[in-house]
């Protein structure tokens, strides 16, 4: 149970489930986003233990990270390259709107393709567990995503206050002034 709950903090904090990422004062870098976004694959790989996974098993997922990985990356540049050509073709006057229907589409394309990837990449990672050990995984993801919702609203709610803190102004000592007597005091 206790190796249950370090895995369950390692994963949650890894994913980037922290205050700071709910704009608890700065603002949320490249680097909380990419954590936030972990795949399945790497999620997979750090409950190995958890799992009960072979060495073969750790092996083929090692090599679908990595190959996953390329596609993300070749995926994010061609839909960044699409969108710098429609931000480009939108900068003229006289838009050629053919054009931009067709970058548009290529865009849209590219976007499907990309999460077509992730779902082909999630049925691969579920071929190499067993039955069992994907059960595991999906207990510990449902647990984790329990978790996630409670430090989320914990963190709205953090959030909400330091807001309202900010908002209100600082109260100034000023020195207190003697109240006038009232009237049932004045007839005593």
């Amino acid at each position: 149970m206790r190796k249950l709950f370090l895995v369950a903090i390692l994963l949650l904090l890894s994913a980037g489930f922290v205050f700071a990422e709910h704009g608890m004062g700065m603002g949320q870098s490249k680097h909380m986003k990419m954590k936030h976004k972990m795949g399945l694959v790497k999620q997979v790989l750090m409950m190995a233990d958890y799992l009960g996974l072979s060495n073969e098993q750790l092996e083929k997922l090692t090599v679908l990270d990595i190959d996953s990985q390329i596609n993300m990356i070749k995926d994010k540049a061609a839909i960044e390259v699409a969108n710098l050509e429609l931000k480009k073709l939108l900068r003229n006057y006289n838009a050629d709107k053919i054009a931009i229907d067709t970058v548009i589409d290529k865009l849209y394309d590219l976007k499907k393709t990309k999460k077509k990837n992730l779902i082909i990449t999630h049925f691969e990672v579920i071929s190499i567990l067993t039955e069992v050990q994907f059960n595991k995984l999906k207990m510990l993801r449902m647990k984790m995503s329990r978790m996630s919702k409670t430090m989320k609203t914990m963190g709205s709610e953090m959030r909400m206050g330091m807001e309202m803190m900010q908002q209100q102004p600082m109260m100034q000592q000023q020195p207190r002034m003697k109240q006038q007597p009232t009237m049932k005091q004045q007839q005593m």
